[in-house]
């Protein structure tokens, strides 16, 4: 009788926790976020309005790494009603621009709406402004990769930095200073003209 009466005890409070109002979750919080706003996030995840002890986290994080951006996630559970989503973002390498809209990309060629970004996030990377006719038209990783690395290196070897490239409806590639001055890369859409192009840009310290 004891042990019944205390099992009946025990899954009172049991449906009780499950059906307090105070347990009903009533907060996500996203930390770790840099590039992908906490709406972003928390859009994703999709969290229901349910016990805090019925969470099921692995859903929750399946859905939150399912965003291109992000390279994993963890969730977890704070009593009494917080669900706490922590996030570890690729880092983007090139921001394109293309008929009044940005998109970032990683060197994994992962992808993300400038309108999903914070504003910090669209600062400080390099910009390729993508002029080219017809339908947009993904861009080659390894291209990502040697425009990033040349906007890095670019201020200690010329003394001025990148403003942005541009892909024009030619589909010839050009470099534009914050001193002014242009310089044309040529046609990027070979492996071959890739592979010279960290050649191009030493001559063009050689010149100067």
């Amino acid at each position: 009788m004891i042990a019944a009466a205390a099992l009946t005890v025990q899954v009172g409070l049991l449906a009780l926790a499950l059906t307090l109002p105070g347990f009903q979750v009533r907060q996500v919080t996203v930390v770790g976020t840099h590039l992908l706003t906490t709406g972003a996030v928390v859009a994703a995840a999709e969290v229901p309005e349910q016990s805090i002890f019925t969470i099921n986290g692995a859903a929750i994080q399946g859905r939150v790494q399912a965003l291109p951006w992000v390279a994993s996630a963890v969730v977890t559970t704070q009593l009494p009603a917080t669900v706490e989503i922590s996030v570890i973002e690729r880092a983007p390498m090139l921001r394109i621009r293309r008929g009044g809209s940005d998109t970032l990309v990683a060197s994994d060629g992962a992808s993300l709406p400038g309108i999903d970004a914070t504003p910090a996030a669209r600062s400080g990377i390099p910009v390729l402004i993508d002029d080219r006719a017809g339908s947009p038209q993904p861009i080659n990783p390894v291209l990502v990769e040697l425009l990033s690395s040349i906007s890095q290196r670019f201020p200690a070897v010329f003394g001025c930095s990148v403003a942005a490239y541009l892909w024009g409806r030619d589909d010839v590639v050009s470099l534009w200073t914050s001193s002014g001055w242009r310089a044309i890369l040529g046609h990027l859409d070979t492996q071959d003209a890739l592979q010279a192009l960290p050649a191009q840009i030493e001559t063009l310290a050689a010149i100067k």
